[in-house]
C-alpha cells in the first residue's frame, strides 16, 4: 500500500531534523596573541580582569575553571602558594554593543511555461487513432523580488594576560612585587548570539593552542564542534572525554 503525501513529508522532516542535530555547529574566532619571551615558571593563579569583579562571582569562578583546564592541558599547574615564583593570570571578558547591519539580495520568482510543443502518436495502443498530448508544464523564473534584511550582530571577547611574580624581584616600598607581563591572549567571536556564557568554552577550546604564544598576528579560525566534542568536554570537564 502507497504511503500517503503526509507520511512521506512527516519521515523526511524527520529526518533532516536529525541530520541538522547531530552536526556540528561553526563558530568564527579571531585569535590575537603575544610573547615576550618564555616564562620561567609554569604555576599559576587566576585573577579577575574585569573591574567591579570579585574572585567569589559565580560567573567569573565558572569561567575561571574553563582557562584552568586549558592552561593545565597546555603544561601549566595551578597554585594557592604565593611564598613561589608563578604566573598571576588575569581574566577579563565581555560582550560588545550590538551592531546592526543591513543586506540585501535578489530572490526569483517562479511561475509556468514549456507550452509551446505537443507531442504526436501514431496510434500504436490507441486502436490505431492519432492523439496528440501536450508535454507538463514546466516552471521558469519570471522575475526578480528583492528581499532586505537587518542583521544584530555581537562581539563577544576573552582576554588572559599572563605576569611573572619572581620571588627574586625584590618588593617596593608599598610592599608590592614588579611583575612583568609575560604574554596577553585575545579571544573574539561576532555572530548573532550575545550569550558569552553559552559561547565562551567553544571559543577557549577552539584557541587553547595559541593560548600563551606568539602567534604574529591576528588568526581566523572557523571552529566547528558540536555539544560531545572531545575537546569542548575537555574544556569544561578537566579531562579526556
Amino acid at each position: 500500500m502507497a504511503r500517503s503525501l503526509t507520511s512521506v513529508l512527516t519521515l523526511l522532516v524527520s529526518v533532516s531534523s536529525l541530520l541538522f542535530s547531530s552536526g556540528c555547529a561553526s563558530t568564527q574566532l579571531t585569535v590575537d596573541s603575544n610573547l615576550d619571551g618564555a616564562p620561567t615558571t609554569k604555576a599559576f593563579y587566576i585573577i579577575p580582569g574585569n573591574k567591579g569583579v570579585s574572585s567569589d562571582d559565580l560567573v567569573f569562578k565558572e569561567y575561571k575553571r574553563y582557562v584552568t583546564n586549558a592552561l593545565v592541558k597546555k603544561g601549566f599547574t595551578p597554585t594557592d602558594d604565593a611564598t613561589k615564583d608563578f604566573l598571576v593570570i588575569t581574566l577579563n571578558y565581555g560582550v560588545g554593543e550590538p551592531e546592526k547591519s543591513v543586506r540585501s539580495y535578489a530572490v526569483p520568482v517562479y511561475g509556468f511555461g514549456g507550452m509551446a510543443g505537443y507531442a504526436t502518436y501514431n496510434g500504436i495502443g490507441y486502436g490505431g487513432l492519432a492523439r496528440t498530448v501536450a508535454p507538463p508544464l514546466a516552471t521558469m523564473p519570471v522575475g526578480y523580488n528583492t528581499v532586505v534584511e537587518e542583521e544584530t550582530n555581537y562581539t563577544k571577547s576573552i582576554v588572559i594576560t599572563a605576569y611573572e611574580n619572581l620571588m627574586s624581584v625584590k618588593p617596593g616600598k608599598d610592599g608590592n612585587r614588579e611583575a612583568p607581563m609575560k604574554w596577553q591572549t585575545r579571544i573574539t567571536s561576532t555572530g548573532e548570539s550575545s550569550d558569552l556564557r553559552d559561547y565562551f568554552p567553544v571559543m577557549i577550546a577552539g584557541a587553547v593552542d595559541k593560548i600563551g604564544t606568539d602567534t604574529g598576528k591576528a588568526i581566523s579560525k572557523n571552529v566547528k564542534m558540536s555539544e560531545n566534542d572531545p575537546r569542548l568536554c575537555a574544556i569544561k570537564t578537566g579531562r579526556s572525554c
